[in-house]
């Protein structure tokens, strides 16, 4: 049987891969050239530390090996990539994408640290969670958190994701961690928005 998140969404990763526009940013692949920014953004301790995977320090030819990935993942369905870019500049904040979307889609970002508190990441996170339901027809989007990070969870109750869990996981030092669980159903995305509720 084929995942209805793949079934769905194979059709769209045969042709483009995609860009979304929302009033202020432009979400789109990541090129070659912007692997320097890549490592200058997610590079400083202050953003790797509230990711459970981004390296410190960030290691050269990490974001062009990261990079050079994406297109094939998500060629594959396993996974989607964005640049966080400002529409009115071109100039690349950060990076949102869903991954494992072959299995259980599940929704990150990150930011570089001067566009924290902006509501970029709100914004691109509607984006984001509104083309995986509407377009890659997926059944439910999980998210995760560093407990410590309370700004990433305030972003996943303002997309409408509800906290679902809370567990103990190593990450990418081996250190454990405290991770809180959120996740948003088809049918509760469906319903808040004919209820109107689309934004935060």
């Amino acid at each position: 049987m084929v995942p209805a998140a793949h079934a769905a969404g194979s059709k769209y990763r045969a042709q483009l891969y995609p860009q979304l526009d929302t009033p202020r940013l432009s979400l789109d692949a990541f090129t070659d050239i912007d692997a320097p920014r890549v490592q200058v953004l997610a590079g400083v301790f202050e953003v790797a530390d509230t990711t459970a995977s981004i390296p410190h320090p960030y290691p050269d030819g990490a974001a062009a090996a990261w990079i050079a990935q994406q297109q094939p993942f998500w060629a594959a369905g396993l996974a989607l990539t964005l640049a966080i870019r400002r529409r009115d500049n071109g100039l690349l904040i950060g990076a949102i994408g869903l991954q494992a979307l072959d299995t259980a889609p599940e929704f990150g970002f990150w930011l570089g640290q001067a566009y924290w508190g902006h509501g970029y990441a709100s914004e691109a996170a509607l984006a984001v969670r509104d083309f995986a339901f509407g377009t890659l027809a997926v059944r439910c989007l999980a998210g995760r958190h560093l407990a410590r990070n309370p700004a990433s969870g305030r972003v996943q109750q303002k997309i409408g994701m509800r906290r679902v869990g809370c567990t103990q996981a190593a990450v990418r030092d081996g250190r454990i961690e405290t991770v809180v669980e959120y996740a948003l159903r088809a049918d509760e995305w469906q319903a808040a928005a004919v209820a109107g509720q689309t934004g935060p």
